[in-house]
């Protein structure tokens, strides 16, 4: 009966976060718009056989852009799945996020039960999920890698405490990799850490290796088993505006920084007005006021923790509750402008917002939190009231209905906005280097149309068409030009040269032509796929072969 009471519990309330995501409308939120346009672009890239879609054809107003080649895939993976099954392409991101909110509770209770026992898995899962800023990205952003992102620290770290499998966490670590590569910079020495401190009272059992370095090597194998995303990515960037959009964002990089001061004062007004708008950022109330419980002098503070660690509790509690609270602290410390001399050094210029560490704030307090929670049901229940209380008016945002129905997100992506909101469309960093944002701007989405041309198919990687010319002269083909396109002029490839705008041009001799333009493999794609096919060889090895 315990069990259901306390299972029930979780439920009822992971149900009550993500019922208010099934809205009978397109809500507009920040981030949403622009990433339904990706899912129908990576489904259709998807639909013509491209098992790793790279360039977004419907980009840009159809111009395209190697979108894929750079950003996090898991999101878009899952979201085609459910296009697959059936769904439109709201109830898709709808879905998404929900599946994201529900799982990231169930695994933080899932540790935090193993760890502190019922009451602190209960107020570690609700912390975790009600948390401000998870519900931010969720309901206000709509940020689909970060919100999935959110399920991978609990459920590693569980599986290291519990399963102690090298290949279940590699493959976690695998797919955190592809979920939201910048909070896997924010999170990886949090959770290599974490993994040296969570075991030492679990002494190793027949030969098997302590779990700080069962973590390191499952994390060092996903990192191999992952190049083919990572390792194109990093050195492809100076072939895109992305490098240049970090300049811009880091330039006004001070207006991201959050106060401790504003951060409170946010958690405060959010309570009193009972809705929330884009910039109300705050890692909230319960965890402010868990951060300053372990710092006072009392039976739970850190200081009476210091002092009689080796008297009221073993090593391995003194150890976790310290390091979450220095966790804690130095993550707040990363979100206020003081520590802006740090900005400036990789791999912060990488992370770009300071408010994003919010996000390891949540996750260090909802751990304190179950820490303390395990010593004072009354302090549970307080934490868990003033949870739900400061997360209420996050469930029910401020945010515009999208007029449009999901038909919409099947044309070409707008540049800018969409129709009737100032919505960021998620297009300017992906565009490749020599892309004229200018033009895109005012073009409108005219294209060049070139007389006597026969298109025979137009997909996402690959294009063919005949044309005839009565002179020689340069073909214009409506796609901005990236390294990886090579075209093909009668079974023979030609010199790709570039309009004043940044699309492919080809010279033409008089005649009619077969020509083929297809987003080649580069050299250092095929390297990735090399080390990610050996990573896959080496763990089926290791698993089925090698005793």
């Amino acid at each position: 009966m315990k069990k259901i009471i306390i299972w029930g519990f979780l439920l009822l309330n992971l149900l009550f976060v993500i019922l208010p995501l099934f809205k009978p409308y397109i809500s507009g939120t920040a981030d949403g718009l622009g990433h339904r346009f990706r899912l129908v672009s990576f489904y259709n890239s998807l639909k013509e056989g491209n098992i790793r879609p790279r360039w977004a054809k419907e980009a840009a107003l159809g111009y395209g852009a190697p979108t894929f080649l750079f950003n996090y895939p898991l999101p878009y993976y899952l979201g085609s799945l459910f296009l697959f099954l059936g769904f439109s392409v709201d109830q898709a991101g709808q879905i998404l996020s929900a599946l994201s909110l529900f799982l990231s509770g169930l695994f933080m209770f899932l540790l935090g039960r193993k760890l502190f026992g019922n009451w602190g898995g209960i107020v570690a899962a609700i912390l975790y999920t009600y948390t401000p800023y998870h519900l931010q990205m969720t309901y206000l952003y709509d940020a689909w890698g970060e919100e999935l992102a959110f399920v991978f620290p609990p459920l590693i770290l569980y599986l290291l405490k519990v399963k102690k499998n090298a290949l279940l966490l590699t493959i976690c670590w695998f797919l955190f990799i592809l979920s939201h590569n910048v909070s896997v910079l924010m999170f990886t020495p949090v959770l290599l850490l974490l993994g040296f401190v969570i075991g030492p009272n679990d002494p190793p059992a027949g030969g098997q290796p302590r779990l700080g370095l069962l973590g390191l090597n499952a994390f060092l194998l996903a990192v191999v088993l992952s190049a083919f995303f990572w390792l194109p990515a990093l050195v492809l960037q100076n072939e895109m505006k992305y490098p240049m959009f970090l300049m811009t964002e880091g330039a006004i990089r001070g207006s991201f920084f959050k106060s401790f001061s504003f951060q409170t004062e946010t958690a405060f007004r959010v309570i009193r007005d009972g809705i929330t708008h884009y910039l109300d950022f705050t890692v909230g109330l319960p965890i402010l006021l868990i951060g300053l419980i372990a710092c006072l002098p009392a039976r739970q503070g850190l200081i009476r923790l210091i002092r009689n660690s080796r008297k009221s509790f073993d090593h391995w509690s003194a150890s976790w509750r310290i390091g979450l609270l220095v966790l804690l602290s130095f993550s707040l410390y990363l979100t206020n402008y003081l520590s802006s001399w740090l900005w400036s050094i990789p791999p912060f210029t990488y992370i770009l917002y300071p408010f994003r560490f919010l996000f390891v704030t949540s996750f260090a307090g909802a751990l304190l939190g179950g820490v303390i929670a395990k010593r004072s049901k009354t302090f549970a229940v307080v934490i868990i009231i003033l949870t739900l209380i400061q997360g209420k008016p996050y469930l029910n945002p401020y945010t515009d209905i999208f007029p449009f129905p999901n038909t919409y997100f099947y044309q070409k992506q707008t540049v800018t906005a969409a129709p009737g909101t100032k919505k960021n469309m998620l297009i300017a960093e992906f565009l490749p280097k020599l892309a004229d944002m200018d033009f895109l701007v005012k073009s409108k989405g005219e294209t060049v149309n070139q007389e006597k041309v026969k298109i025979n198919y137009s997909g996402a990687e690959r294009l063919s068409f005949d044309v005839k010319n009565e002179k020689e002269d340069e073909l214009t083909i409506n796609r901005f030009y990236f390294p990886n396109w090579k075209v093909y002029v009668d079974g023979r490839q030609a010199k790709i040269n570039m309009d004043n705008v940044g699309r492919i041009l080809v010279r033409l001799q008089p005649g009619t032509h077969s020509l083929k333009l297809i987003f080649a493999v580069s050299k250092i794609e095929q390297i990735a796929n090399l080390i990610s096919l050996g990573a896959v060889i080496f763990l089926f090895l290791k698993r089925f072969l090698w005793k």
